[in-house]
């Protein structure tokens, strides 16, 4: 009798879910032809707003200006510069990251700590866009100081989501290992940086497209042979208002890219080991 019984409960569980999934895939429409329907607007106003309130040379159109990215993939320009670009964004965080994570440890220390953390924050109050001007003069005009900018960003998320992730670390599991003689590096080793992980990964998330748009402004500031910074640099001073719009549109969209390929891929792995359910 029970097994008869419990047939229309599990009846009732797979219907509960085909609805559940029936709605989410509805959802995921709804939301995906109201995203479709903003573009395609904004389109529409790029294509016929009136020259008498933009000029033509500054906006482009849409059409010229897809033509346009499309000659810059197709001759291999575009290719270039984003290469270019990228290898900047990836020394900025190999560098940065490791950097970042190594001052919050030492802020962590009670004589350097008290020592470091003011100039640490004045550091961080000082506008990261006046820093070009100085790493021109301390580096020289080279990918030098568009390493120097990047990091001037990156650094400072790693250190304060690592010390973030310091401070909110459970006291009783700390008392727990000190209890059971672990001494300094074991603590680090067994529980403070396995706890930071979450905080790290959130730190990626913000800091790839923020590095990355440090690293496209300072190719605009500082130009060097290729960068999309440079080629928007070259493309405005041309005149070559499709090829500008051309290089912020793959600006913007490496930026969402960043963001949306990033965050769905940490998110799926802090559930995985359990340590965060969502990182949204």
């Amino acid at each position: 009798m029970s097994g008869e019984a419990d047939i229309p409960r599990a009846r009732n569980y797979d219907s509960a879910g085909a609805d559940a999934r029936r709605r989410t895939t509805a959802y995921d429409w709804q939301g995906l032809s109201a995203r479709l329907f903003a573009v395609a607007t904004v389109l529409a106003v790029w294509q016929w707003i009136p020259t008498s309130l933009v000029p033509e040379f500054a906006i482009s159109r849409p059409v010229d200006t897809f033509r346009s990215l499309w000659n810059m993939a197709w001759d291999g320009t575009l290719g270039l510069n984003v290469v270019a670009s990228l290898k900047g964004l990836a020394m900025g965080l190999i560098f940065g990251a490791p950097l970042g994570i190594a001052i919050a440890v030492l802020l962590r220390i009670r004589g350097i700590g008290w020592l470091l953390e003011p100039l640490v924050t004045l550091c961080n109050a000082i506008p990261k866009v006046a820093l070009i001007s100085f790493f021109v003069l301390w580096l020289g005009i080279s990918e030098k100081s568009h390493l120097g900018l990047v990091l001037s960003f990156v650094v400072f998320i790693f250190c304060y989501n690592m010390r973030q992730a310091m401070d909110e670390v459970d006291p009783n599991r700390l008392t727990s290992f000190r209890l059971f003689g672990a001494d300094q590096l074991q603590l680090a080793r067994l529980l403070i940086f396995p706890s930071s992980i979450p905080y790290l990964l959130a730190a990626v998330r913000v800091a790839v497209p923020l590095a990355f748009s440090a690293q496209v402004f300072a190719e605009l500031r500082i130009p060097t042979t290729y960068g999309l910074g440079s080629l928007l640099g070259t493309s405005a001073q041309a005149l070559d208002g499709a090829g500008a719009m051309a290089v912020m549109i793959v600006v913007a969209l490496f930026g969402y890219l960043f963001d949306v390929a990033i965050g769905n891929r940490l998110s799926a792995y802090a559930r995985r080991i359990g340590t965060v359910g969502e990182l949204r």
